[in-house]
């Protein structure tokens, strides 16, 4: 409530904030992150520059960022993380007269975990909803992204997939013990492209 009143009086402090995620489309990045199907990124350099000049923050452990500006003008704003490339590159944005502007940013990174989920017999099986759970998500470990095995080839897959530690697990539903039982632990701490085969 205080910053709405700041901001209908003219005393919002001059600032760009907003959220920084691995995500697909930087304008869905609130949805995205309530379907797990974003994670959001701490540790992200902000910078706005104009006229040579560099401001910057750094993103908290929940994504979001709020970076203080010198005064009401045009700057352009990035976000950096190496192994990450972010979307987009940087923007050009003007801080409005009440002082602050919103931009999100999503990242990418070219990791892929793939595989088979196959019966008892070893034989590949169809249509089987595989979940990979961020076992790092203080805020929800129930939550997980999901795939099926609906390729031609009888296989699953994830795309840009972020830094970090994951249960693979087919029929994750409930997240029962016996499902537990079957997952499998990975973890990526670089570029990498993970294969597996499960049973279920």
């Amino acid at each position: 409530m205080r910053q709405v009143r700041a901001y209908f009086s003219g005393k919002m402090p001059t600032n760009v904030h907003g959220q920084v995620a691995v995500a697909g489309d930087p304008s869905m990045i609130g949805y995205l992150m309530q379907t797990s199907e974003a994670k959001a990124l701490g540790g992200v350099t902000i910078s706005a520059e104009r006229r040579g000049r560099v401001y910057s923050a750094l993103s908290g452990s929940d994504g979001r960022y709020r970076l203080p500006l010198p005064a009401r003008r045009d700057y352009s704003v990035r976000a950096a993380l190496k192994p990450y490339e972010s979307e987009p590159e940087s923007e050009e944005i003007s801080v409005p007269v009440r002082g602050c502007a919103i931009q999100h940013f999503a990242f990418r990174v070219d990791n892929t975990v793939s595989g088979r989920v196959r019966d008892k017999d070893g034989q590949p099986m169809k249509n089987v909803k595989v979940g990979l759970i961020d076992v790092s998500d203080s805020i929800d470990p129930q939550r997980y992204r999901r795939a099926y095995t609906d390729q031609a080839d009888l296989t699953f897959r994830f795309m840009n997939v972020p830094i970090g530690r994951y249960l693979l697990v087919a029929n994750p539903d409930g997240l029962l013990d016996r499902a537990r039982a079957n997952a499998e632990f990975i973890e990526i701490k670089w570029f990498f492209a993970v294969s597996s085969g499960l049973t279920s």
